[in-house]
């Protein structure tokens, strides 16, 4: 169909930031060429980094600290503006998490 035709012609990238040859820490961001979508559809955090990171770090909640420890992406490696979960919102602007308000 002409849908399947579209489709098919959009180029589909996957990288693979975390959780290869791990277990935990998946992070897979998934990027649509022909629509120019980025979407982490998976991120989960390596609980190993994150323990060392909250026994290293004053404030472990602190945004900076994550991506200095490399339990997450900084945003020059990662490119986005918004990113959402049932857990928490990134506020990029404030560069912090905070909880959503359910």
């Amino acid at each position: 169909t002409f849908q399947e035709a579209m489709i098919l012609e959009h180029r589909v990238k996957l990288t693979f930031y975390g959780g290869v040859n791990k277990v935990g820490g998946n992070k897979v961001f998934l990027e649509d060429f022909g629509y120019d979508v980025k979407i982490f559809i998976d991120f989960g955090i390596n609980r190993e980094e994150y323990s060392d990171c909250a026994r290293q770090c004053y404030d472990p909640d602190k945004l900076e600290n994550f991506t200095e420890f490399q339990v997450l992406p900084s945003e020059e490696e990662v490119p986005v503006k918004n990113l959402y979960s049932r857990c928490f919102i990134f506020n990029h602007k404030k560069l912090n998490f905070r909880q959503k308000i359910r």
